[in-house]
């Protein structure tokens, strides 16, 4: 609810990672806006080799385990 109401610090302090996840939701949305407007390249992720994929799922990992931690020490 923090977010809605605009208080960008307790929102970050109450769930860091939906904070972020909102936040990149929003820039990915004014690019794919942008790059519909003037042209621009789209970026793809089915280039990427499967040893970039394979460390970019162990960090997605690792941060949705730091984010849980997070909230149970912070409740």
């Amino acid at each position: 609810m923090a977010l809605v109401h605009g208080d960008l610090l307790s929102a970050m302090r109450q769930n860091p990672l939906m904070f972020i996840c909102y936040a990149l939701t929003f820039a990915v949305n004014l690019y794919a806006a942008a790059a519909l407007l003037f042209r621009l390249p789209r970026p793809r992720l089915a280039g990427l080799p499967a040893k970039v994929k394979r460390i970019l799922s162990m960090f997605v990992v690792l941060v949705v385990g730091a984010n849980w931690i997070y909230l149970l020490a912070h409740r």
